[in-house]
């Protein structure tokens, strides 16, 4: 009986957690969502009105019927799917070869030590760098100017994150098809990762995320509308005359429309790829 009550307790308590956690989550998403339907008049009103009383669109339509706003979309969507994509690879192969191929322990630790540092290497050091390097390519302001350094931290991340797929994936599974006389690189790719799949999907998406999230070397390396992406959209949007908060909700909003759309198309496969690396075996 005493278990019982310990166990409906701790249940209780998680929950509260959750509850609380979702509640910090959620309402800056909310305030700003109402904030993109608010007039300014409304938006400085003391205290701040919850629901908006007269709601408009007028600064959707202003970035619908912006010239550029469509071109950073794609611009966006381009970069973050050509980072996700190469990224996604590059990880796959290396996290696959450190975990699996690398049979000496040693080795094995300093290329996972590697890994880690490359992944949590500050991004303020290699900007001047990128910039003369991409530079002497005249790759500034182009798509592959940014999906290069986007790589720096891309592979890393992919990298790290598969290795632990693959460090809890069964041997027996992998040694199953070897036994029916299948190669090894034929049931890394007919057995492997197929059964792994999922788990790509969720390092595709959240280097994904890191990419169309990104602003200074957006920043820094591009200066038309040829090759900026939507965040230096928003940034855009505020100038030395006034920060229209409305404005910049909306086209918070906005930017955040496609990555919520992926999202709900392939959230079954993150959800089994995030149980996959919790439930080994």
């Amino acid at each position: 009986m005493r278990a019982k009550v310990l166990r409906s307790i701790k249940i209780f308590l998680i929950y509260c957690i959750l509850v609380t956690f979702s509640i910090f989550v959620l309402i800056p998403i909310y305030w700003n969502i109402i904030t993109s339907f608010k007039t300014p008049v409304e938006l400085s009103k003391i205290p701040p009105t919850l629901i908006p009383q007269s709601p408009t669109i007028d600064y959707y339509y202003d970035l619908l019927t912006m010239r550029h706003f469509a071109e950073l979309i794609r611009n966006s969507v381009i970069v973050s799917l050509g980072n996700a994509s190469l990224s996604t690879l590059i990880g796959t192969l290396l996290g696959y070869s450190i975990s699996k191929l690398v049979l000496s322990k040693q080795r094995k630790e300093l290329l996972t030590i590697l890994v880690a540092v490359f992944k949590s290497f500050p991004v303020l050091i290699l900007i001047i760098p990128y910039y003369m390097f991409l530079s002497s390519l005249n790759l500034i302001d182009t798509w592959v100017g940014l999906i290069i350094p986007y790589l720096t931290f891309g592979v890393p991340f992919a990298t790290w994150t598969m290795k632990g797929f693959f460090d809890e994936f069964p041997q027996s599974m992998e040694e199953a098809p070897l036994i029916d006389g299948c190669s090894r690189i034929g049931g890394f790719f007919r057995i492997t990762l197929m059964i792994l799949l999922p788990s790509i999907f969720v390092v595709f998406i959240f280097t994904f995320l890191y990419s169309w999230n990104e602003f200074l070397y957006a920043l820094i390396l591009t200066s038309t509308y040829n090759s900026q992406t939507v965040t230096i959209g928003v940034f855009a949007t505020v100038s030395k005359w006034e920060i229209a908060w409305p404005k910049i909700a909306a086209a918070g909003v906005m930017s955040a429309l496609p990555v919520l759309a992926l999202f709900m198309v392939v959230r079954r496969y993150i959800i089994r790829g995030i149980v996959f690396g919790v439930v080994k075996g």
